[in-house]
């Protein structure tokens, strides 16, 4: 796809920014995953839902790169 009014440096800080907002998301649901494994009775669907939803953002991050 060609962009007329974006150079090649603006994309790759638009594609940077969006990596960086997927890493984001996925260390919050590895930190939401210690603090459930932490409880005293961990929720394993709660465990499942975040494992699968950091799966989901490292698939998304690998594609954008």
């Amino acid at each position: 796809m060609s962009y007329q009014y974006l150079s090649e440096p603006e994309k790759e800080a638009i594609k940077q920014s969006a990596i960086r907002s997927l890493e984001y998301q996925k260390y919050t649901f590895e930190i939401e995953k210690i603090a459930e494994l932490a409880r005293k009775t961990p929720d394993e669907e709660r465990v499942n839902s975040l494992e699968e939803q950091i799966q989901e953002k490292a698939v998304q991050i690998l594609a954008i790169k």
